[in-house]
């Protein structure tokens, strides 16, 4: 498996030798090309946010449905799993 972070610290070593220009300069544009380019773009949310009644309906749901997972709670008050184990650990408070 590549370890480019490696490569990059073999190739500042290298620099610091004696070497010819040229071969600087194909040094440097190699480390030009071993970086990793980052976007901004991410998903849209599936889940809508989290609010005061959200967290008290299911608190209340979860209360009254003992046996309800936290998948079914998730679905019905449309947020995440995650959100819903969050605010049965009391996490997330009101």
């Amino acid at each position: 498996m590549a370890n480019i972070p490696q490569a990059r610290d073999y190739l500042k070593v290298a620099l610091g030798m004696d070497i010819s220009e040229d071969v600087r300069h194909m040094i440097n544009l190699a480390m030009s090309e071993m970086v990793r380019e980052y976007t901004k773009v991410r998903a849209p949310r599936q889940a809508r946010s989290v609010t005061r009644s959200i967290i008290i309906g299911v608190k209340q749901y979860a209360n009254e449905n003992p046996t309800a997972s936290c998948i079914d709670i998730g679905v019905m008050f449309n947020i995440g799993v995650g959100r819903v184990s969050e605010i049965l650990a009391g996490k997330r408070v009101e």
